[in-house]
């Protein structure tokens, strides 16, 4: 098997590049990042489903690199707000700010509708991956993290995913910014997925 064969991670968030060097570190890959090429592309993610901006993304960042590119996208639902405050993949987008939120505006903004709803909910991350092999051949697919979302943040904060010291694990009650990611249920899933379409990269 060729220990050679690149895979370009397709995100500029740290916390996500780590996730996916840790996710990934059994498989016979040299992963890059977008640091590594030396991209500064901001994709705009347009589309209505996690999976298909995660499509926009492989696409964008593989034809920057004319390599092999994984990427993901996400969109978040909270059982508990109403379907007019769903956020749907507009997770960063809140409404009255213009640019896309920061981590600190973003956990000010969760923390404050959890409390008008009694501090927690049921919450899911619907999760899209993409993976862009060569330019004709791409591969794509959507999984469903679930967890509960709460108002009183646990210590750890994680740049670039601050929810995850909100939104806690259903089996455990840790929050995902405390679990190791061989601990995440995500580990799996992004794993088997690289794994299955290994042969194609």
């Amino acid at each position: 098997m060729d220990f050679e064969k690149p895979l370009l991670l397709g995100t500029a968030n740290p916390t996500k590049v780590a996730l996916f060097q840790d996710f990934l570190a059994d498989l016979p890959l040299t992963l890059l990042t977008l640091t590594d090429l030396g991209i500064a592309l901001d994709v705009e993610e347009s589309a209505p489903t996690p999976e298909a901006n995660a499509v926009l993304k492989a696409r964008a960042y593989f034809a920057a690199a004319h390599v092999p590119t994984f990427a993901v996208d996400a969109g978040l639902e909270i059982a508990r707000f109403p379907a007019d405050q769903q956020p749907g993949v507009y997770v960063r987008r809140i409404r009255g700010i213009e640019a896309r939120a920061s981590d600190a505006e973003l956990l000010a903004h969760y923390r404050a509708a959890l409390l008008q709803i009694g501090g927690e909910s049921p919450a899911c991350w619907v999760v899209g991956m993409a993976l862009q092999v060569d330019a004709e051949r791409l591969v794509s697919a959507t999984y469903r993290l679930d967890g509960i979302l709460t108002a009183q943040p646990c210590a750890t904060l994680s740049p670039g995913a601050p929810l995850g010291s909100l939104m806690r694990d259903v089996a455990t009650g840790r929050c995902f910014a405390e679990m190791l990611p061989h601990e995440r249920p995500d580990a799996a899933w992004i794993n088997a997925f690289i794994r299955q379409h290994y042969e194609l990269v």
